[in-house]
């Protein structure tokens, strides 16, 4: 079967009917609401998202990342509670997190030319903030328009079964190479992230893979998915 390096352009096809819209992509305009929604959204739904960035909004708290990174976890909490929403302590303290690291960051535009390895160091960077990981970290920063990738558990199967990747493969190499193969587009990122999920949810279960009518089963190896643990 060819490499995932020589069916990049096809696979990326394939994908065509997976919906890429997230809470990210239209509802919020400014880098710290883009943040903040993406990071969300990895933990919970895209309304949830919304509900919570915009309580956050009308509360003063995202004037900028400034005043959000210098609000403690138990003020976001409180602040929520007093519009009706609750938030888990952790999940505040990924908020306050992402609102230090861009605010230090000067991560402030989007849409100029990126130089992948600048990109891999925010990456980097953000994913070693305590609560936050590699995932996050790269929803995070493709919502911001930076060239990453938000590996996961979906993610990793589909590449493994299909023996595009080892099953040992550490999730920064993943992430780089999907990153690699996308020449750094970060709409052909986002829609990548969005068609594995789908495929995740619909036929690549972690129990068992259902490969009927899965727009990638032409890529699958002549003896069938590949075990993802090896």
């Amino acid at each position: 079967m060819p490499s995932l390096r020589e069916s990049f352009s096809q696979v990326l096809a394939a994908l065509t009917g997976a919906p890429t819209r997230s809470a990210a992509d239209a509802d919020f305009g400014s880098p710290l609401e883009l943040a903040l929604a993406a990071a969300l959204e990895r933990s919970g739904d895209r309304k949830r998202a919304f509900l919570v960035i915009s309580a956050l909004t009308r509360s003063g708290l995202l004037a900028d990342a400034a005043t959000l990174a210098a609000a403690s976890p138990h003020e976001l909490c409180d602040a929520l509670a007093e519009m009706g929403l609750t938030l888990p302590t952790p999940t505040a303290r990924m908020l306050s997190r992402i609102a230090r690291w861009l605010d230090a960051s000067g991560l402030d535009s989007r849409g100029e030319p990126w130089d992948l390895s600048r990109a891999g160091r925010l990456r980097d960077a953000l994913a070693r903030q305590p609560g936050i990981g590699p995932t996050t970290a790269g929803a995070v920063l493709l919502a911001l328009g930076v060239p990453a990738y938000p590996i996961d558990r979906a993610t990793y199967r589909i590449l493994a079964r299909h023996a595009w990747i080892e099953p040992a493969a550490p999730p920064e190499e993943v992430a780089g190479l999907l990153v690699e193969l996308a020449d750094g587009r970060v709409d052909d990122l986002r829609h990548l992230a969005a068609g594995f999920g789908v495929i995740g949810r619909r036929h690549c279960h972690a129990a068992s893979p259902d490969c009927r009518d899965c727009p990638l089963a032409p890529w699958l190896p002549e003896s069938g998915p590949v075990a993802p643990d090896g």
